[in-house]
C-alpha cells in the first residue's frame, strides 16, 4: 500500500505540474487556441518519465487532458491531445533508456539522443496525433496542416531541449552550485549572464524603447546574443548552456508575448514568424548544449591523460624507490605519502602480517586532524574476517560505510572510527598474506573510480615487491650475522690451537736442545779419551779401571738418554699400552 500511495503521490504531482506550466503558459502568452511556440511541459513529462518510469506516464495524459479542457478545446479533442503528448514522452524516456542516455549530458553521444530521439523524433509522434484529431474534428483548417504541425512538432522540441536539460542537471548535480568557487570565475560567471541578459532583452523585447525603430526590421539582429551564449556554453559548460538556454528562451517569449519580437516584425504572419523562432532556439539550444559536451570531453580527455601520466609517474618513482633503497621504513613511508596525495584521500597505511598470526601498521600517512594509527595492532577477530575476504581474492570497496553490508567486527571498525568511505587492497604474494594497503575517507563518502583501484592494485605489488625484498634482506642479514659468529668462532679456535702448537714447539726445542747439549758431552768426552789413547805409541793401550768405569758410565748415559727419546717420539705416534702385573 505504501508503494502504490507514493505511486499516486508522484502521478498527482505530475499531473499538477504539467497542467500549472501549461497553464501559466498560455496565461502569459495569451496564446488562445494557437498552440504554444515553447512547451515547456513536453520537458518535463519527458523527465518525469525518464525518471520516475513508466507509471508516470499517467501523471502526463492526466496533466494535458485536463489543461486541454480547461484552454476550451472538447472532450474528443483532449483524449486526443493528452494520447499524443502521453506516447511522445513514454517514447521518448523509452528511447533514452534502451540506447543509455546519460542523465549528466557530458557526452557529445547523449546530446544527440537528446536532440534528434526525444526531441524531435518522439515529439513528431505528439504532433501528428493532435494535428490530425483536430483537424479531423474541424477546430484547424487542413489547409493549414503543415504548418500547425509544425508549430506543435517544434514547440514540443524547444520546450524538451529548454526544460530537460534543466531539470536533470538539477536532479544529478545540483550540489555543484554550492561548491566554493573562485572570486573571478564567479564574477566571470555573473558578467556573462548579465550581458546575455541585457542583449536579449533588448534584441527581443527592447528595440522599439532603446534603439531606433527602423532597426527593428534588421535581419540577423536576434543573433546577437548568440556569441554570450557560446561563451557560456564554453566556459561553464552543461551548467552555462542550461542557464543560458532558459533565459534566451523567456527572454524570446517575452517579445513573443508583447507583440515586438523581430521575429514577428519580420515575418509575414505570426505563424511564420513563430516558426522562425523556434528554428532559431532549437539552433540555438542545440548548439550550446553540443559545444558544453564538447568541451567537456575533451577536458574530460585531458584530465584522464593527465592522471594517466601522474599514475605513470607515480609508479615509477615508487618502482625507482623500491629497487634503490634497502630501507623498508623509508621506501612503505613513501609510498604511502605519494597515494595521500595523489588521491587526496584522508589516511593511508599499511599493515603487515607478522609471525605468530599478529599483524601491525608499519607505515602510514594522513592529514594533520586525523588520529594515528602508527604501531596500531588490529584485533584478532578482525583479522581473521580480513583473512577470509582475502582468501577469496576480494577487494573492499566502501564508497559509504553506513550503507554497506559488511562482516560485523569489520562494521564496528569502521563505526569507532568514524570511517565514511575505505578502500582495502590484499598483499598477497605466493598465496601468503602479506598485510593489506588501506585507504580511509573520514570527511564524506566517495565514489572509488576504477582508475584509482587500478592504480593502488599496481601500487599493492610494488609494496609486496618491497616487503618481499626487505624480508630477504633480513634473511641474507641474519645469514651473514651468523656467518660472522661462526668465523669469529672458529678464528679464535684457531688461534687457540697456533698457540698451544706454539707452545709444544717450544717445548720440543727445549726438549731437543737438553737431549743434544746431555749427548753431546757424553760423546765428547768418550772420544777425547779414545784420541788420548790413540796418541800413544804403543800398539797396546792399556786402560785403569777409572777409566774403563768412566766409559761404561759415559755409554749407559747415552744410552739412557736415546732409549728416553725413542720412547717420547713413540709415545706421540702411538700410545702405548702398558699391562701391568705384581711380581
Amino acid at each position: 500500500m505504501l508503494r502504490i500511495s507514493s505511486d499516486r503521490s508522484k502521478i498527482v504531482l505530475v499531473a499538477l505540474v504539467y497542467l500549472g506550466v501549461g497553464w501559466l503558459g498560455y496565461l502569459c502568452l495569451n496564446l488562445g487556441s494557437r498552440p504554444a511556440p515553447i512547451w515547456m511541459s513536453a520537458g518535463i513529462g519527458l523527465t518525469a518519465v525518464f525518471l520516475g518510469g513508466k507509471r508516470l506516464v499517467l501523471g502526463v495524459f492526466i496533466g494535458d487532458l485536463l489543461l486541454t479542457f480547461f484552454l476550451g478545446g472538447s472532450w474528443p479533442i483532449a483524449l486526443f491531445s493528452a494520447l499524443g503528448s502521453s506516447i511522445s514522452a513514454l517514447l521518448g524516456a523509452q528511447l533514452l533508456h534502451y540506447l543509455r542516455f546519460s542523465a549528466t549530458l557530458q557526452r557529445i553521444r547523449d546530446i544527440l539522443l537528446l536532440v534528434f530521439l526525444a526531441a524531435l523524433l518522439a515529439s513528431a509522434v505528439n504532433a501528428t496525433i493532435d494535428t490530425f484529431a483536430r483537424s479531423w474534428l474541424n477546430t484547424w483548417d487542413w489547409r493549414q496542416f503543415g504548418q500547425s504541425w509544425g508549430i506543435i512538432w517544434l514547440g514540443d522540441s524547444t520546450g524538451i531541449l529548454m526544460t530537460t536539460p534543466l531539470l536533470l542537471r538539477f536532479c544529478f548535480n545540483r550540489q555543484s552550485l554550492r561548491e566554493p568557487r573562485q572570486p573571478q570565475r564567479f564574477g566571470e560567471a555573473l558578467l556573462c549572464l548579465s550581458l546575455l541578459t541585457v542583449v536579449s532583452s533588448l534584441v527581443f523585447g527592447g528595440q522599439q524603447n532603446f534603439l531606433n525603430p527602423d532597426w527593428s526590421m534588421v535581419q540577423y539582429l536576434e543573433y546577437l546574443p548568440f556569441p554570450f551564449v557560446v561563451w557560456a556554453a564554453m566556459r561553464f559548460q552543461t551548467w552555462g548552456a542550461v542557464i543560458a538556454n532558459f533565459l534566451v528562451s523567456i527572454l524570446a517569449l517575452m517579445g513573443l508575448a508583447g507583440g515586438i519580437s523581430p521575429f514577428i516584425l519580420q515575418a509575414p504572419d505570426y505563424t511564420r514568424g513563430v516558426l522562425i523562432l523556434q528554428i532559431f532556439l532549437v539552433i540555438v539550444m542545440s548548439t550550446s548544449l553540443f559545444l558544453s559536451a564538447a568541451i567537456t570531453e575533451r577536458q574530460q580527455i585531458d584530465r584522464a591523460l593527465n592522471e594517466t601520466l601522474e599514475r605513470e609517474h607515480l609508479l615509477t618513482q615508487v618502482a625507482l624507490k623500491v629497487h634503490q633503497s634497502l630501507d623498508i621504513d623509508q621506501v612503505l613511508n613513501t609510498i604511502v605519502e605519494e597515494i595521500r596525495h595523489f588521491l587526496d584521500a584522508d589516511q593511508v597505511y599499511i599493515g603487515h602480517c607478522q609471525e605468530g598470526g599478529w599483524a601491525k601498521v608499519i607505515a602510514e600517512s594522513r592529514r594533520p586532524q586525523i588520529p594515528p594509527l602508527m604501531g596500531w595492532f588490529p584485533e584478532p577477530e578482525l583479522l581473521e574476517e580480513l583473512g577470509q575476504l582475502f582468501s577469496l581474492d576480494k577487494l573492499i570497496i566502501a564508497d559509504n560505510t553506513a550503507k554497506v553490508q559488511t562482516l560485523p567486527t569489520l562494521k564496528g571498525y569502521y563505526e569507532y572510527l568514524q570511517v565514511k568511505s575505505s578502500l582495502v587492497l590484499p598483499l598477497t604474494v605466493n598465496n601468503q598474506h602479506l598485510g593489506a594497503l588501506v585507504v580511509h575517507q573520514y570527511s564524506h563518502p566517495r565514489h572509488w573510480q576504477k582508475s584509482e583501484v587500478k592504480l593502488l592494485e599496481q601500487l599493492a605489488t610494488q609494496v609486496c615487491i618491497a616487503i618481499g625484498q626487505a624480508q630477504l634482506y633480513q634473511r641474507v642479514q641474519r645469514l651473514n650475522n651468523n656467518l660472522e659468529r661462526e668465523v669469529e668462532t672458529r678464528t679464535l679456535e684457531l688461534r687457540e690451537k697456533v698457540r698451544e702448537i706454539q707452545r709444544l714447539y717450544e717445548m720440543k726445542t727445549v726438549f731437543l736442545q737438553a737431549v743434544s747439549h746431555d749427548l753431546r758431552t757424553s760423546i765428547m768426552g768418550l772420544v777425547m779419551l779414545l784420541k788420548n789413547f790413540q796418541c800413544q805409541p804403543t800398539e797396546k793401550v792399556t786402560i785403569s779401571r777409572v777409566m774403563l768405569d768412566q766409559v761404561v758410565r759415559s755409554c749407559d748415559r747415552q744410552l739412557t738418554l736415546i732409549n728416553a727419546l725413542s720412547e717420547n717420539h713413540f709415545a706421540e705416534e702411538r700410545p702405548l699400552i702398558l699391562h701391568r702385573q705384581p711380581l
